[in-house]
């Protein structure tokens, strides 16, 4: 512990760069210099006070601990760090009065010993260690995970699928081979004509001459000049083959740079996710009641089910709603879930005709 991980980490060593002292002083990183405060310094001290014979020592290195997770979370990304230092801040606080309650034997003294109750305080200690460890890790895995995917009832849908989408129409390019190329034996081009037929050498093996496929047997380039020409030296098989399935497939100005079945699938179904968006979107809200005094809402702009009881469901029902896809949302005072097939049955069964 006494060595720095990262450029924003903090040596935690006492009186030594890294301390409660040392980052007092406004050395350091700025930013755990504002999260001092945090921890009590008492009950860092008192979390050491049975097992330590400096329990000031190991409360400095405590709160640099603290400051140091802080910085590490921001280092790797995590955005809410306000969010996560509250976090922190209860379990840290819930680790040392854990901790507090622990006794050594070389402190206490072995003369009777609470051994069954001391034992009981280092596993609750225990817990509230792997609980703090499990939640910055979780923290800092949820940073780095992506972009979450695109929901329907997301405000930013359409624009994230335009986006995907021209992206992938970017890269549907279909470039065309050289004229020249059209019987064996050397023919010079350009560099990027080549380059533009390498992953065509590269992974097909197959090459159209006058609407005839032939499997190049070798691909090879000769005297490369920057920004000028190559000589690709290319050996066909000797005879065309004719039992070849798909032939078509491997027309070099339909696959060259293309981005196959999975690529223009995927175009596909994006252009067809916006089309029903777009729909979606120009739907108005129904309702209705349900029996109980329960009120139905079908919000398709934002690709929900709503559902506004009374009172608190019993758990029974409660049960019922979340093995349903319904989730309990506090904002709106409902229980809603995403407009899908399961929740459209759930809702269908509670009226006894069809949504």
């Amino acid at each position: 512990m006494g060595g720095k991980r990262g450029k924003m980490s903090i040596l935690i060593v006492s009186r030594h760069p890294g301390t409660v002292e040392w980052l007092r002083g406004g050395e350091g990183d700025g930013m755990s210099h504002n999260y001092l405060d945090d921890i009590p310094l008492s009950l860092a001290r008192a979390a050491h006070v049975g097992t330590s014979f400096d329990p000031g020592k190991r409360a400095d290195q405590e709160i640099a601990s603290y400051c140091n997770m802080i910085a590490e979370a921001k280092e790797k990304g995590v955005e809410d760090i306000e969010r996560y230092r509250n976090g922190l801040k209860k379990r840290y606080i819930a680790l040392l009065s854990a901790k507090s309650r622990c006794l050594s034997p070389m402190i206490a003294g072995p003369a009777r010993f609470p051994t069954r109750r001391n034992e009981k305080a280092n596993n609750s200690a225990d817990n509230r260690t792997r609980e703090l460890l499990d939640y910055h890790k979780k923290a800092i895995a949820y940073a780095n995970k992506g972009p979450r995917p695109i929901m329907s009832g997301d405000d930013d849908a359409l624009d994230r699928l335009r986006a995907e989408l021209a992206e992938l129409e970017s890269r549907d390019v279909k470039p065309a081979l050289p004229k020249q190329l059209n019987r064996p034996g050397k023919h010079p081009m350009t560099n990027a004509e080549y380059m533009a037929m390498y992953p065509y050498y590269r992974q097909k093996q197959l090459i159209t001459i006058d609407g005839t496929p032939y499997r190049i047997r070798r691909a090879m380039i000769k005297d490369p000049v920057q920004g000028g020409s190559v000589s690709v030296e290319v050996t066909l098989s000797d005879k065309p083959i004719h039992d070849a399935q798909g032939v078509e497939d491997y027309d070099p100005i339909i696959r060259i740079g293309g981005l196959g079945a999975n690529g223009k699938a995927n175009i596909r179904r994006i252009k067809a996710r916006i089309v029903e968006i777009e729909k979606l979107r120009t739907m108005e809200a129904v309702n209705f009641d349900l029996p109980d005094g329960v009120k139905f809402e079908d919000c398709p702009a934002d690709a929900r089910f709503r559902l506004f009881f009374p009172g608190k469901p019993d758990e029974e029902t409660r049960t019922d709603l979340k093995r349903n896809g319904f989730r309990w949302s506090p904002s709106l005072g409902c229980w809603q879930s995403y407009r899908n097939t399961k929740a459209r049955d759930f809702i269908e069964s509670m009226k006894g005709a069809t949504v």
